[in-house]
């Protein structure tokens, strides 16, 4: 990957090495840092730019997501859900809404049923804004448990 390169880049580089994890996370906690310790060999900055990369942009990406639904664009719906499939496994998300994202990739692809989607969509963000809060969190006392 040449400098300089989008976020959406690196994630998509990154995330072709993520293993289909089957980890679940202790009751009440979504967040896990094991895959990214394993990765990285617990380097706490990229754990850190990881972070700040998530608290930044997932917000957005979920708003930019609502808003792809209510015009009816589907194509930014796929590139947009991709993009969130690719950055929740960095924390273990994927066992709590991997399937809903892919399943919302999948009927944006065939632009089907926009309302299963918004009720997936629905899911996505309530579990996406408690994992910013357990982010920030971790972040605030510095400490990067594999389950928070």
């Amino acid at each position: 990957l040449a400098k300089p390169f989008r976020e959406e880049d690196l994630l998509k580089k990154i995330a072709i090495w993520l293993p289909e994890s089957k980890e679940i996370a202790m009751p009440g906690s979504l967040i896990s840092f094991s895959y990214l310790k394993q990765q990285t060999g617990n380097n706490i900055g990229f754990i850190k730019e990881m972070i700040h990369l998530f608290l930044v942009h997932s917000p957005g990406n979920i708003e930019d997501l609502a808003m792809a639904l209510d015009r009816q664009d589907f194509d930014a719906t796929v590139k947009i859900t991709h993009t969130l499939r690719n950055m929740i496994a960095f924390f273990g998300l994927q066992h709590v809404i991997g399937s809903e994202l892919h399943q919302m990739e999948q009927l944006a692809r065939t632009k089907e049923n926009i309302e299963e989607i918004k009720r997936l969509v629905t899911k996505v963000d309530r579990v996406c804004r408690q994992a910013i809060a357990e982010l920030e969190l971790a972040s605030k006392e510095d400490t990067y448990p594999d389950h928070a």
